[in-house]
């Protein structure tokens, strides 16, 4: 049996940030809603990587919590998804490789010339 929930009324989450565009979602079960407290850190991990995924934040923590238990899910998880912060620290790691590698050849290269 199929469920599907339309919220149309302003809604403030705790992350700070507010929702007024009605959203319907339909779901193959029912749900229920659950209060946990998390660090303020956490919460705005939540909030960046949401922005940055386009995913609504009850959606990036549902697939999370569905990865770590290992349940199926419809949608890639935010987890899995690469991000421009991803790409940027790849990028400056990939150079920190080259200019070890280059290092590496000039040492080489002096060490067979001796």
């Amino acid at each position: 049996m199929l469920t599907q929930a339309c919220v149309a009324t302003p809604m403030t989450d705790n992350l700070g940030s507010s929702n007024q565009t009605p959203v319907t979602k339909t779901t193959s079960e029912q749900t229920v809603a659950v209060t946990v407290q998390i660090p303020l850190s956490l919460a705005k991990l939540i909030k960046r990587r949401a922005s940055q995924s386009g995913q609504s934040h009850n959606q990036l923590i549902l697939n999370a919590i569905q990865l770590l238990l290992g349940t199926e899910t419809t949608e890639q998880p935010s987890s899995q998804l690469v991000t421009l912060e991803d790409l940027t620290k790849l990028s400056a790691r990939l150079s920190q490789v080259e200019l070890l590698r280059d290092r590496l050849e000039d040492l080489e290269g002096k060490w067979a010339a001796s």
